[in-house]
């Protein structure tokens, strides 16, 4: 059903007036209908894509599940094709050394896509998420060493 005012719009001459005034009033342009299509500026650059990622450069992950016991070397083995070294796994561990993740620097992106692959394909027994570069700062590497309980 349709309005008074509204069909009294729809019939009157000054339609189109009225509605450049009401576009010029809230900032938009005119404009008119057409089944052409509309062509771009000359001058203008192409929009960024939306997700543009780079695929190249150091990819930070954060590994979850990660149980009491486990060996850099594990997750390397465990990563098999990932290209990842023991310099690139660091271990998270709260006040009582348990260790609460793993953080992983891939050296590129489709390293990073390739864990994710491995740890779908190996049945999901750890969560890779990503990590910014300040947390892998944060960590502090133990490269191997032990508390000792005689000290």
């Amino acid at each position: 059903m349709m309005t008074g005012i509204a069909r009294a719009a729809l019939r009157s001459k000054c339609t189109t007036s009225l509605c450049a005034l009401v576009q010029r009033s809230h900032g938009l342009p005119v404009r008119c209908f057409s089944t052409e299509a509309e062509q771009p500026p000359l001058d203008s650059t192409p929009p960024p894509p939306f997700l543009d990622i780079k695929h190249s450069g150091v990819t930070y992950g954060k590994l979850f599940g990660v149980r009491k016991h486990i060996l850099k070397t594990d997750i390397i083995n465990f990563l098999e094709g990932c290209d990842l070294t023991l310099e690139d796994v660091k271990m998270d561990y709260n006040r009582s050394f348990f260790p609460v993740s793993t953080l992983l620097q891939f050296p590129t992106r489709n390293s990073y896509d390739n864990a994710i692959r491995v740890i779908v394909k190996k049945g999901r027994l750890y969560k890779l998420d990503r990590a910014d570069r300040s947390e892998w700062d944060q960590v502090k590497p133990y490269d191997g060493k032990t508390v000792s309980g005689d000290s």
